[in-house]
């Protein structure tokens, strides 16, 4: 058995279930950090679990424009959803004091907070926030996939790096959504971390 921490940055989107509204929104970047617990099975395969805070959302920039299409007023949106998560994965690796890691599993999601914050940049700057979190559904399952290489420090204590991808299996949105009507909306996550994982028992 083993324990560990890791932490990283993401690069997290909403997946609409139209073009035209994905047109309306951007990629951003954002964080995702934890703790797991992994069990052996049977070599080389490994069961882990834990608790991992997940930052989501998107971004989008508003303009409006007069008739003539002069910019009257532009802002930019930013749309975050803080999840409290557990990943259940599948773990496989090939190597010994230095391998290679292959995850698979799913992830049950809990919705902490949604935050929307609009900051005005014509033709001043004011910047507003404001949350929905009653607007979307509270919990969200995904499908995980991750690839990493592990490099034991000492005999307990190893070095992990992990990229992974997080795919919503679920609607988030309500009907009653304020930002989009009648719109499927589904998480996207990429993320890179580092973390250490210490071994019991070794």
């Amino acid at each position: 058995m083993s324990i560990g921490v890791f932490a990283g940055p993401s690069y997290v989107d909403i997946r609409f279930d139209n073009d035209f509204t994905s047109r309306l929104f951007d990629p951003a970047l954002a964080f995702e950090a934890g703790g797991n617990a992994t069990w052996s099975l049977s070599n080389p395969l490994r069961l882990r679990t834990g608790l991992q805070l997940n930052r989501k959302g998107t971004r989008s920039n508003i303009f409006i424009t007069d008739e003539n299409g002069e910019i009257l007023y532009q802002a930019k949106q930013n749309i975050t959803f803080d999840y409290l998560s557990i990943p259940v994965m599948l773990e496989a690796s090939v190597g010994q004091s230095f391998r290679g890691i292959f995850q698979l599993g799913p992830s049950f999601g809990f919705l902490l907070q949604q935050t929307s914050k609009i900051k005005t940049r014509q033709p001043f700057n004011v910047t507003s926030s404001s949350s929905h979190t009653d607007d979307f559904y509270r919990f969200e399952h995904a499908i995980l996939l991750g690839l990493g290489l592990e490099k034991f420090i000492n005999d307990k204590i190893a070095l992990q790096v992990l990229a992974r991808t997080a795919y919503g299996l679920n609607n988030i949105d309500k009907v009653s959504s304020p930002f989009i009507r009648d719109v499927e909306m589904r998480t996207f996550v990429v993320s890179g971390t580092v973390g250490f994982q210490y071994y019991l028992g070794r």
